[in-house]
């Protein structure tokens, strides 16, 4: 015992021995004492005494996220099944409270972020839809857990919305207002159809009142946005988001004109949803179309302000167009798939529809 304690005793006294105080510390507490003996304030109060080991914790500490992000996201099997699963599965919980938070954390700008973030709330509702039309059946338990999950996610997309506005990027907060605005409208009038085809699907109403409540509420931000840019003193700002809003309805026109966001048939033995067809997309393409050239007039005309309102509602009805189509391209069901319970199966394809669709992972 007493050669332990010797032991013990020599190493702490070659530690303490070790141990010497830089000068900045020596300041410090120099100064501590003077307040202490005087009862004057420390000149050295405010000053905080960076630790020679607080970097490198910093370090590691980023470094084993940022690795353990990295696992995550690029390992195969669990990951890769969890990605295309339903909130009837066991795996979404992998899916909503793992993966796709990491893939936000590692998104490196604000406006990526927040595009990231409206995508994450089409995919939950995306996902719900799916259920919904697949005629199974969520747990209460399921049914709360993805109300408070999609609750949170717009939630999360109005704080990514209010960070382009902090970082006084209005154009990309009102096109990224307009995108969530677009996909809650969508995926609002996917839960009515799919009740009018089967009218013994899942009661939807709780999630059809979080729907419209969010809509509301974006509502209210794009107004708040639309009118921090009517009031600028700087025309340039007002300038900049018209231009950004041209920029995108001509984007999403030619892509619709051209067929890359059409319908396409479904595989032989599937079912899908009759949403939209080319005749209610031609349709709505001529009404844009001219809303799109009075917007025009009056930009030309300088009554800026007005234009701007119109050319924020062509872009959200065209973008309501565009996750329409890609809802009901996504909302299949196998009729051989239907006596598979839905805890035995990954249920569907819940791929993300934009910007984490070719996020790349690793067999």
């Amino acid at each position: 015992m007493n050669k332990i304690e010797n032991d013990f005793n020599s190493q702490f006294k070659r530690i303490k021995e070790s141990v010497k105080l830089s000068e900045t510390e020596m300041d410090f507490h120099r100064g501590e004492v003077l307040k202490f003996i005087d009862q004057k304030p420390s000149p050295y109060f405010h000053k905080k005494i960076q630790s020679p080991f607080y970097f490198g914790f910093f370090l590691k500490k980023h470094f084993v996220v940022t690795s353990l992000a990295i696992v995550l996201i690029f390992s195969g099997g669990l990951t890769i099944s969890a990605d295309n699963s339903l909130p009837n599965n066991y795996l979404y919980q992998v899916k909503t409270k793992i993966t796709e938070p990491i893939l936000v954390f590692l998104t490196p700008n604000s406006k990526a972020k927040a595009s990231l973030k409206v995508s994450l709330v089409e995919r939950r509702l995306q996902e719900y839809s799916q259920v919904t039309f697949n005629g199974e059946i969520l747990s209460p338990e399921d049914k709360t857990s993805f109300i408070n999950q999609f609750s949170s996610q717009v939630k999360d997309a109005h704080q990514g919305i209010s960070k382009l506005v902090e970082e006084e990027n209005l154009p990309d907060a009102l096109e990224t207002t307009n995108d969530l605005q677009s996909i809650l409208s969508a995926q609002d009038i996917i839960l009515e159809k799919i009740h009018e085809v089967n009218p013994d699907a899942e009661n939807t109403d709780e999630v059809i009142l979080v729907i419209i409540d969010s809509i509301e509420s974006t509502t209210t931000i794009e107004n708040n946005i639309t009118e921090t840019v009517q009031i600028s003193i700087d025309e340039t700002d007002i300038e900049n988001s018209i231009n950004s809003q041209k920029e995108e309805i001509t984007e999403s026109l030619k892509n619709l004109k051209e067929g890359k966001q059409l319908d396409v048939p479904g595989e032989e033995g599937m079912k899908n949803l009759d949403v939209v067809n080319q005749a209610h997309i031609d349709s709505k393409i001529f009404e844009i179309t001219i809303s799109l050239d009075e917007a025009n007039t009056k930009s030309e005309n300088g009554d800026k302000k007005e234009a701007l309102e119109m050319y924020n509602q062509i872009d959200q009805d065209l973008g309501e167009l565009e996750s329409l189509i890609r809802s009901e391209q996504k909302l299949e069901v196998d009729d051989l798939d239907k006596s598979i319970g839905p805890k035995d199966k990954i249920n569907g394809d819940s791929s993300l529809p934009i910007d984490l669709e070719n996020t790349p992972t690793q067999e």
